[in-house]
């Protein structure tokens, strides 16, 4: 097997872990559906956060009305990485 093809696997299979893990916290209430902008920005960079929205890959969401508090889907941002991922081997750029 092709050692690129075998990095993109081993990084999809991780995220689909991380995925199901956050999905049963999601479930069991330990954790909300949505995450903040600020702990987004933090994990994965403004820029990429930035560029996901431009793509339309993940969704901005108001949290209030009396609130600046933004909001991402926790779905749309594992599927956001996983383009990432899919597309960095479709290119064969794994720097990533």
């Amino acid at each position: 097997m092709d050692a690129k093809l075998l990095a993109v696997i081993t990084s999809v299979i991780s995220e689909a872990e991380k995925k199901g893990a956050e999905m049963a916290l999601i479930e069991y209430g330990a954790i909300k559906a949505r995450i903040p902008q600020r702990i987004l920005h933090k994990q994965e960079g403004k820029t990429i956060v930035r560029r996901w929205e431009r793509e339309g890959l993940v969704h901005p969401i108001k949290a209030g009305a009396n609130t600046s508090s933004v909001l991402y889907d926790r779905m749309e941002v594992y599927k956001a990485r996983m383009t990432d991922i899919l597309y960095a081997y479709a290119i064969g750029d794994l720097s990533q």
